[in-house]
């Protein structure tokens, strides 16, 4: 899934499980924010059902973003590019 969100005067899109801004400070925050909420905030159900929905809902809340647009895939794909995002590193300390 693809979604374009607005964050104050900044627009960011979430596409193949990152961020991409023209403002380099928005994408890395919100980059950082989804591999944390991807480790330590999400619900198993979170991460077993369409996972970009969730994490989208979490960003819009944290964030007081707004969705400007969506575009959908299948529930499978996404989940792979997801996967690398759960496992831990030896450096995340």
């Amino acid at each position: 899934m693809s979604v374009l969100i607005r964050v104050n005067k900044q627009k960011a899109i979430l596409r193949g499980a990152e961020w991409r801004s023209a403002s380099s400070v928005l994408e890395a925050d919100l980059n950082n924010f989804t591999r944390l909420w991807v480790r330590t905030q999400a619900t198993s159900e979170d991460l077993a059902g369409n996972i970009e929905d969730a994490l989208v809902k979490a960003v819009v809340e944290q964030y007081d973003a707004r969705i400007l647009g969506r575009i959908h895939t299948k529930v499978a794909s996404t989940q792979k590019r997801y996967f690398p995002l759960r496992q831990f590193s030896l450096f995340d300390m």
